[in-house]
């Protein structure tokens, strides 16, 4: 995972979103950045998995488990989040 740029906030951030440039907060799970998690964001989380789809950088903050990875965990997390919503 890569640092966060005000370190003071990581413990807050690290519980439900991560830090991503200057000004955007990007939620866990949201990995295509439009600010919803929904079915897109878990179609593109097994895409990039598979190799279908090469990760963006900005698609790490993404990351759930802080693996700094897209991986399974991701979708199961994205999928129990719509399915609960």
């Amino acid at each position: 995972m890569l640092p966060f740029i005000f370190p003071e906030w990581s413990a807050v951030l690290a519980a439900q979103s991560h830090y991503c440039g200057y000004y955007d907060l990007l939620e866990d799970g949201d990995i295509n950045d439009d600010d919803i998690v929904d079915l897109k964001d878990a179609v593109l989380s097994l895409q990039i998995t598979t190799g279908i789809y090469e990760l963006p950088p900005i698609c790490i903050y993404a990351d759930i488990n802080d693996d700094a990875r897209i991986g399974t965990e991701e979708t199961v997390y994205i999928l129990r989040k719509i399915s609960f919503e």
